[in-house]
């Protein structure tokens, strides 16, 4: 997005997906297909759920969505208004703190002035013509990924891949395979003109800055730290990235324990985000502006501990077993929703889910599906 199209692709969504003939005529023609999309700051995605019986239908809806949009006016102003009162739904303190945060963690690069919903000044003024202009610059099939999850055929499933999608012309904008991924994304391929997305990343030695924050009715204060996403792609790195994440659950742990007489004052995540393309780990303190030092002081002393000291195995075991208890309980439940429950997510309980599971960031999701 230029300058003066920030929230064009979110809005191209809303006209591309609900203007699509198409995929209206087979979501209510009895088949109990299901759909959606969204769109985050790297990513479009449509995605729909249908038997595998009807698959030929499936990926014509999904050419007819990404590469022939009607464009009819009366379509565009219906989902202005739709865009501009989503603008208006999305805004309440928890989105505002959350924009606070990005703003925050991506000041060295564009994310933080690209938040997908865009400016509503702008989307009230864009044309048609602007809309098209930006359709054929970026919806091209070397700017797309298919990914098929099913029971299918896979020599059936290229076959009709082909027969729907080989009569669409390239733009010319890459070469190579789509693994063949630039530097700054692990999920796309290089394309000549796209902005590339850098970001300034800590050190594992880094320091805090100097300095304290200006605390007025202020309740949380947050460190935070960025850094690349690695793919699992063997099973070492798998197993890398999954003790990453006990040492996270442990820690938490130790938190319970040293805090099992009140509420705990602090939360740490460390999680992969697909939208931004990078790994993030936060620690958030909660309190009371009157004492925000004293909680400061003595979240860091306990954290300042387990660097210097690592944990009791104890500690790990127990953090194994939660995690194995979690997962087998979703599993039980739920076998599809083994992945979102690694990642974190509660058990997923709709093929939505299962799918915003699967193309989060989750680094080994090859490795589970293949499992």
């Amino acid at each position: 997005e230029q300058e003066n199209q920030r929230g064009m692709a979110h809005m191209l969504e809303h006209v591309c997906f609900l203007g699509s003939e198409r995929r209206m005529q087979l979501q209510s023609g009895g088949l109990g297909m299901t759909s959606n999309a969204c769109t985050d700051f790297n990513h479009t995605v449509y995605h729909l759920s249908l038997g595998t019986e009807y698959l030929s239908q499936g990926l014509e809806a999904l050419a007819d969505i990404g590469f022939n949009p009607a464009f009819r006016p009366e379509r565009v102003e219906k989902e202005r208004a739709a865009v501009l009162s989503e603008a208006q739904m999305v805004n309440d303190v928890q989105y505002r703190l959350q924009t606070q945060f990005l703003t925050a963690m991506h000041k060295d690069n564009p994310i933080h002035v690209r938040f997908p919903i865009g400016l509503e000044h702008q989307i009230a003024n864009w044309t048609v013509e602007d809309l098209q202009s930006f359709h054929i610059r970026w919806y091209v099939p070397e700017n797309a990924t298919l990914f098929i999850v099913g029971d299918v055929d896979e020599d059936i499933a290229v076959e009709k891949v082909e027969q729907t999608f080989n009569s669409i012309s390239s733009a010319g904008l890459a070469t190579g395979q789509p693994w063949d991924l630039d530097a700054t994304s692990l999920l796309r391929p290089a394309i000549e003109g796209r902005p590339r997305v850098l970001h300034s990343f800590v050190e594992p030695i880094d320091g805090p800055e100097e300095g304290a924050p200006a605390l007025k009715d202020w309740s949380q204060i947050a460190w935070a730290a960025k850094m690349p996403m690695v793919p699992a792609r063997t099973v070492d790195d798998l197993s890398e990235w999954l003790c990453q994440r006990l040492v996270v659950e442990a820690v938490r742990l130790r938190f319970s324990a040293r805090w099992r007489s009140g509420v705990i004052p602090c939360t740490l995540h460390s999680y992969d985000t697909a939208r931004e393309a990078v790994s993030i780990t936060s620690l958030t303190i909660m309190t009371e502006p009157n004492r925000w030092k004293d909680r400061c002081e003595e979240v860091l002393q306990e954290m300042l501990a387990i660097s210097s000291h690592g944990l009791a195995q104890e500690e790990l075991d127990l953090a194994k077993r939660m995690t194995l208890d979690r997962v087998k309980e979703a599993a039980d439940a739920q076998p599809w929703a083994v992945m979102g429950t690694l990642k974190g997510y509660e058990a997923a309980g709709t093929s939505r889910e299962v799918v915003d599971a699967m193309i989060a960031s989750f680094p080994g999701s090859h490795l589970l599906t293949e499992a």
